[in-house]
């Protein structure tokens, strides 16, 4: 029975991928990514509370998007000159501050990802 689950979760891992024109690679190498189909298919959504440091104002922000359209990589490459001064290890929005969202925003003709703000006070 263990040899017929491993080979069950084989399929289901990878097998998806050949109706749609790639399989999923188990052990990608160093640079692959997920195959086109599945970059195209994802999508995220996330809702964001911040509070300033005095604690006098608070925003609930909800971002979703979809795709993958590289726009991290992009500014990393191009945008370096426009983003915020710091170090050490940070995330992306954090390292490339607005120049991150504008492109975010523009990327795919507005379509890629959308910033909504549901609360302030």
């Amino acid at each position: 029975m263990g040899a017929g689950l491993k080979a069950g979760w084989l399929w289901l891992s990878r097998g998806f991928g050949y109706f749609v024109g790639a399989p999923i690679p188990l052990s990608p190498r160093p640079g692959q990514g997920p195959p086109k189909w599945l970059q195209r298919a994802g999508k995220f959504r996330v809702a964001l509370k911040a509070t300033s440091a005095s604690g006098d104002y608070t925003a609930m922000v909800d971002v979703q998007g979809r795709g993958d359209p590289g726009e991290v990589a992009l500014c990393l490459a191009l945008g370096q000159q426009e983003a915020p001064p710091g170090g050490g290890v940070l995330t992306p929005a954090l390292a490339l501050g607005s120049v991150l969202r504008e492109r975010l925003v523009a990327a795919e003709g507005g379509e890629f990802t959308q910033f909504r703000v549901l609360a302030e006070t």
